[in-house]
């Protein structure tokens, strides 16, 4: 099993949640969209249930990253 030393969970009804996250932070992203579209690391998905899970690279530490909307766009950006 993945030790996961923090847990972060963000969820919007309806609308659009952005998430921005440093550059070559070890960060295991799952975006999730009930109706929508969902881009992460130059990956989109859109539609039903669009879904996208990209795990963080290997590192002592990780964050978990649970993003959600209902309907609408999920975008996680790398600064």
């Amino acid at each position: 099993a993945i030790e996961v030393p923090f847990d972060l969970r963000a969820r919007v009804g309806i609308g659009e949640l952005v998430i921005i996250v440093p550059e070559g932070a070890a960060v295991w992203v799952e975006a999730h969209a009930g109706l929508g579209s969902v881009r992460v690391d130059g990956m989109e998905e859109a539609g039903i249930d669009a879904e996208i899970s990209v795990p963080a690279p290997g590192a002592a530490r990780r964050v978990r990253l649970g993003a959600a909307v209902g309907i609408g766009e999920v975008r996680i950006e790398r600064v």
